[in-house]
């Protein structure tokens, strides 16, 4: 019996800055500077989610009958990640539209 439940290898970033720094350059993904102001911001929402559900999850107890332990406490960063990945392709939490905006005016030179 197969399973195909699994269409991507998990991603080994615990920690917002190993988060952006496995992410693709913007640089590399459109030559449009729109497009590249995009995902630049996508990427700063992201990289946010990563650190407010890690915080949140660090209050979670590990221990105990009915807790993962070292297994759990091992893969929450695994699971953080891609928590904050889902929410962000699914149109996050409104925090890349207002930065895609400002970034913007930044390369037109009237930021507000």
């Amino acid at each position: 019996m197969a399973i195909g439940l699994i269409s991507s290898p998990a991603s080994p970033a615990v920690s917002p800055s190993a988060a952006l720094a496995q992410m693709p350059d913007p640089g590399t993904a459109a030559k449009d500077p729109k497009v590249r102001a995009m995902a630049q911001a996508q990427q700063f929402e992201q990289v946010y989610l990563n650190t407010m559900l890690s915080q949140m999850f660090s209050t979670l107890p590990t221990e105990g009958a009915f807790h993962g332990g070292l297994g759990e406490e091992t893969f929450r960063g695994f699971l953080v990640d891609e928590y904050a990945k889902t929410i962000t392709r699914a149109g996050g939490v409104g925090i890349a539209k207002p930065v895609y905006d400002q970034l913007l005016r930044l390369q037109e030179g009237r930021a507000s």
